[in-house]
């Protein structure tokens, strides 16, 4: 039987990448970070809100000279490894008595994006799925959702059907 090698990781724990974010991969004034170790080895980026700017601009400012240039450090300035983030989002989860892990984290993200109206093709992208049927699994979305989604996008409610036509007018005699 072949056995794996010593220094065999899962996939989803090998491409984590968030511990190897550099502080040259953000642009803050554009709300980007540079995704460059990615799974299907094709760099991307990912986008973040103004609330997240805010915070980076002010962490990025807190950091000292000499510092890694690691995105992530510790409070020493030592750059972090997917192990060491793993278990301080399990130890933040905990106080909260929910469990929290980085995948469970991106996964939430693009649930929360279908649920405020992103379509599949932007989830897609944003997720860096070269499948779409992977991003399909976001869309399990609750009955209440569907509804709210269907309340907000019917295409049926958007049309005019108290139009008055005058009969043998033609179009431009229609009133609305």
């Amino acid at each position: 039987a072949v056995r794996p090698r010593q220094d065999a990781e899962p996939a989803r724990d090998r491409h984590l990448g968030a511990e190897r974010r550099d502080v040259d991969d953000v642009a803050l004034e554009e709300r980007k970070i540079m995704l460059r170790h990615t799974k299907t080895g094709i760099p991307r980026f990912t986008y973040f809100n103004i609330v997240v700017a805010k915070l980076l601009s002010k962490y990025l400012l807190l950091r000292e000279t000499g510092w890694s240039k690691r995105l992530i450090v510790t409070e020493s300035g030592t750059p972090v490894d997917r192990y060491w983030l793993r278990q301080m989002l399990g130890r933040v989860g905990n106080r909260v008595w929910i469990k929290v892990h980085p995948h469970l984290l991106r996964h939430s993200c693009g649930v929360a994006s279908i649920k405020n109206g992103s379509d599949i093709s932007s989830v897609m992208r944003l997720l860096g799925h070269t499948n779409p049927r992977m991003s399909l699994h976001y869309t399990q979305l609750a009955d209440a959702d569907v509804q709210e989604i269907h309340r907000r996008a019917s295409p049926a409610d958007k049309l005019n059907v108290n139009r008055k036509r005058q009969v043998g007018r033609g179009r431009s005699a229609q009133k609305q």
